[in-house]
C-alpha cells in the first residue's frame, strides 16, 4: 500500500495538483496527505468533509487545476458527500479521495463499511480505485473535465474488480448534420432582433472578449455570471427564466425575433421554459439538458469554429442597447430606492477600485446581488449557482483565496448559511486569507419568510435564533463589526486592509428584507 500511496502522490502532483483538503484518518489517507506534503503540496485540514470538498472545487473554478479533498471511509465520505454535490451542481471537475475497504477485508468487517459507489453513482463522473491509477487516473481526470465537468472520485481502498470508471454520458453529437448548421446559420442572418443567452460553457471556452464586441442584448446564467463584463452597454445581466416586471427578461425577450442560447442549459436556470419565439441551441453536448426550451434547432458540435461562426453572424447585428439601458436603469433604480438594505452593500462594492471576487450564499440577498453586482474579468463571481446550496459561501470563499493568494475575496452569507461551517473562518484566521465576510441578517430565513408573505405559517420554521454573530468570529480571531447603515457599512469596507480576513455583520429591518426581491422574481 505504501508504494501504491506514493505513486498516487507522485501522479497527482504530475497531474497539477498543489493545494489539498481534508479531514484525515490515522490510515491511509494520513499517508497520502503526509506524501503530498514531501512533494510540495499545501494540505489545508478543514473543520468539516464537506467544506473540504467545497474548497477543492472553489479552488479548481478559480485556477483551472485539479484540486483534491480527502476523508476516511463511510461516514467521513458521506460527510463530504454535500461537498461533492456542490460540485456536481456546479461543474467543479474535482477529486475526491476516501480510505475504502479493499477485497481482502472479509465481508463481515462493517465497522464503517458502506457501498461507496452507490453512495456516489448520481453525482460523480467516474471512480477508480487505488489499483488501477496507473492505467485509470488520467483517463478519470479527463473525465472530471470534460463537457459537463464535474467532480470523479478515488478510492484508496485495493479492489479485485475494476472500478466503475468513467460513467455514462449524454449522448455527443461529434459533427453536426451540416442542414441543421447550415438552417441555423441562415436563421440568424435573417433575424433583426436577436437575443443571445450565454452559459457557463462560455467561460470554460472564453468567449468573453467577443461577446463584448457584440451590439445586441446579451443575457448570461447566474453560473455564466463573469464572461461578458457586466459594466458593459450590451450587457443585460443574469437570465433565470423567472424574472418578473422588474427584470429585463421579462421585457427584451418579448420584443426579439429569435434567441440564441450558447452554452444554455436547463441545469442552469430557475424554469426552463418556452421564450414563445423562435430559438436556436448551440451547445457540445446533446441530451436532456435543453429539455425545457422548445428549441427549434439544436445545433451539437465538436469544432470550436462553429462558435466563431455563430459571433461572427451576430457581429453584423445591432439593435435593443438603448432600450437595454433604460431597463438596466429601471432595476438599479428600483433596487436602489430604499435607506438601508443588501442593494445599498451590493452598490458599494460595484464602486471598489481593485480587483476581487463575490461569493455569494444562497438566500434573498442573493437574488439581489445576482442581479445588481456588476461581474466583469477582474471580478470573479462564484456561488451555488445552479444547485442554490445554502453554506457554501464561506468554504468557497476559503478556497478561492488560497487558490488565488493575495486576491482579495467578499464572501457574502444569510442567516441559513452562515450557521452551516462558520468554523473555517478558522482556517481563513489561521492562514492570513483577505476575505472579507458579510453576513446579511434580518433574524430569519429571509427567502423563505418572503415566500409565505401572507399566508400563515410557522414564525419558529423560519426564525433563526441568536442571529448575531460577530462576537463569536471575533473570539476565533477575526476582526469582527456589526453596521447598519450605509455610512458605517462603507466604512468598514474602506477600513479593510485586504491582508487578513474581516468579518461584517450587516443587519436588516426583517419586513423591509422580506418585500425587497418583489417585482424582480
Amino acid at each position: 500500500m505504501d508504494e501504491r500511496i506514493k505513486l498516487l502522490a507522485e501522479l497527482l502532483v504530475g497531474a497539477g495538483v498543489e493545494h489539498g483538503f481534508g479531514v484525515t484518518g490515522s490510515g491511509s489517507s494520513l499517508a497520502l496527505i503526509t506524501e503530498l506534503e514531501r512533494l510540495g503540496v499545501r494540505y489545508y485540514p478543514a473543520s468539516h468533509e464537506t467544506s473540504s470538498a467545497i474548497m477543492a472545487g472553489a479552488v479548481c473554478r478559480v485556477t483551472k487545476r485539479l484540486s483534491v479533498s480527502i476523508s476516511i471511509r463511510g461516514p467521513g465520505l458521506a460527510s463530504m458527500l454535500p461537498g461533492i454535490v456542490h460540485n456536481h451542481f456546479e461543474n467543479n471537475p474535482a477529486l475526491s479521495i476516501s480510505e475504502a475497504f479493499g477485497h481482502a477485508v472479509p465481508s463481515y468487517r462493517m465497522h464503517k463499511r458502506l457501498d461507496h459507489a452507490g453512495l456516489l453513482s448520481s453525482v460523480i463522473k467516474g471512480m477508480i480505485s487505488i489499483n488501477e491509477i496507473e492505467q485509470g487516473l488520467s483517463s478519470l481526470l479527463h473525465t472530471a473535465g470534460s463537457e459537463v465537468p464535474g467532480p470523479v472520485h478515488l478510492d484508496l481502498g485495493v479492489k479485485d474488480t475494476q472500478g466503475s470508471g468513467p460513467m455514462p454520458s449524454r449522448p455527443y453529437d461529434a459533427s453536426p448534420p451540416r442542414q441543421v448548421a447550415e438552417e441555423a446559420f441562415q436563421r440568424m442572418r435573417k433575424a433583426e432582433r436577436p437575443i443571445l443567452v450565454a452559459g457557463s460553457l462560455a467561460l470554460r471556452r472564453g468567449w468573453g472578449r467577443e461577446l463584448a464586441t457584440l451590439d445586441i442584448p446579451v443575457f448570461t446564467t447566474v453560473a455564466g455570471k463573469g464572461v461578458l463584463g457586466e459594466g458593459l452597454r450590451n450587457s443585460a445581466g443574469v437570465f433565470t427564466g423567472d424574472g418578473k416586471e422588474l427584470a429585463p427578461e421579462a421585457h427584451l425577450f418579448a420584443e426579439a425575433d429569435l434567441i440564441i442560447g450558447m452554452g444554455l442549459r436547463n441545469t442552469e436556470v430557475l424554469s426552463p421554459t418556452s421564450f414563445g419565439k423562435p430559438v436556436i441551441l448551440i451547445d457540445e453536448v446533446n441530451g436532456q439538458l435543453s429539455d425545457g426550451f422548445q428549441a427549434d434547432l439544436l445545433l451539437t458540435y465538436s469544432d470550436p469554429g462553429v462558435a466563431s461562426d455563430i459571433l461572427d453572424i451576430l457581429k453584423n447585428k445591432r439593435w435593443g442597447l438603448e432600450r437595454l439601458d433604460f431597463l438596466r436603469r429601471r432595476v438599479q433604480e428600483g433596487l436602489l430606492k430604499a435607506a438601508w438594505l443588501p442593494s445599498i452593500c451590493f452598490n458599494i462594492l460595484n464602486d471598489l477600485h481593485f480587483p476581487y471576487a463575490l461569493v455569494l450564499d444562497s438566500g434573498s440577498f442573493c437574488t439581489i446581488g445576482e442581479h445588481l453586482w456588476k461581474a466583469g474579468p477582474d471580478r470573479l463571481f462564484l456561488g451555488a449557482s445552479n444547485g442554490r446550496y445554502m453554506g457554501v459561501a464561506i468554504p468557497s470563499a476559503v478556497g478561492a483565496a488560497i487558490g488565488k493568494p493575495g486576491f482579495p475575496v467578499f464572501c457574502v452569507v444569510g442567516d441559513g448559511g452562515m450557521q452551516a461551517y462558520p468554523s473555517e473562518i478558522k482556517l481563513a484566521v489561521h492562514e492570513r486569507l483577505p476575505v472579507c465576510f458579510v453576513l446579511m441578517t434580518d433574524g430569519r430565513y429571509g427567502s423563505v419568510a418572503c415566500a409565505q408573505q401572507g399566508k400563515a405559517m410557522s414564525r419558529r420554521a423560519v426564525s433563526v435564533f441568536q442571529p448575531s454573530w460577530w462576537k463569536p468570529v471575533e473570539a476565533m480571531g477575526c476582526e469582527a463589526r456589526a453596521v447598519d447603515s450605509e455610512g458605517s457599512f462603507m466604512a468598514a469596507v474602506h477600513a479593510w486592509d485586504r491582508k487578513h480576513p474581516l468579518f461584517i455583520e450587516a443587519g436588516f429591518d426583517p419586513e423591509s428584507y422580506a418585500n425587497m426581491t418583489k417585482g424582480l422574481r
